[in-house]
């Protein structure tokens, strides 16, 4: 059973739309930290850091996800 549950992070987001509506090119990237304390015999703690980061355009989809 988990006692406790910390997380922060941070994100950016950029996007660039022309004058035809629909026509749009981006990207985001982002960070965030959980911390996790465990109510069991051992008192156990978990830390995890994740990062995912995306470019998105009309034709083109990248997704990279850290883990």
């Amino acid at each position: 059973m988990i006692t406790q549950n910390n997380a922060y992070g941070v994100a950016y987001v950029h996007e660039d739309e022309t004058v035809r509506l629909g026509e749009s090119t981006g990207w985001y990237a982002g960070i965030v930290h959980n911390t996790f304390k465990f109510k069991d015999i051992g008192n156990s703690k978990e830390e995890q850091l994740q990062g995912k980061s995306r470019y998105l355009s009309n034709q083109f989809h990248l997704i990279i996800i850290i883990v």
